[in-house]
């Protein structure tokens, strides 16, 4: 079953952002493989630089931390870009007419390529919006 789509103030698809299921996945998984290994056992071993207690809380921290997503209260709460949209009563980016030029959307448009399906993505936005 999909979930709905959800595009947030910076104009990336919650579904697609790590934050919402890939970290704490990967935290998880994380947390089986040192268990099923028992580096707890034997990491003393090979360095006294490594708290694998600390490093375990750290895990359970990650794993459940999936983001809700920023219209739900999730979400960096000094995000520069929800902070700039809020300012300016937008919905997300895509409303801005600054979109193409703004440098507080560098890493969404590096890493989700937000630039590339702009038309598209303003589509959705505006339907769902």
């Amino acid at each position: 079953m999909s979930k709905a789509v959800m595009i947030d103030y910076c104009g990336v698809c919650c579904n697609h952002c790590g934050m919402q299921s890939r970290i704490p996945e990967a935290a998880e998984e994380l947390k089986r493989f040192a268990q099923a290994y028992k580096y707890g056992d034997w990491i003393q071993y090979v360095t006294r630089d490594f708290e694998f207690g600390n490093f375990v809380k750290g895990l359970n921290c990650f794993a459940v931390s999936g983001c809700k997503g920023c219209f739900q209260g999730g979400g960096m709460p000094t995000c520069e870009v929800r902070t700039c949209c809020k300012g300016k009563d937008l919905r997300n980016c895509y409303s801005c007419e600054d979109f193409t030029k703004c440098k507080k959307l560098g890493y969404q448009k590096e890493t989700y390529r937000i630039e590339e399906s702009y038309e598209r993505i303003e589509q959705i936005a505006t339907r769902i919006g």
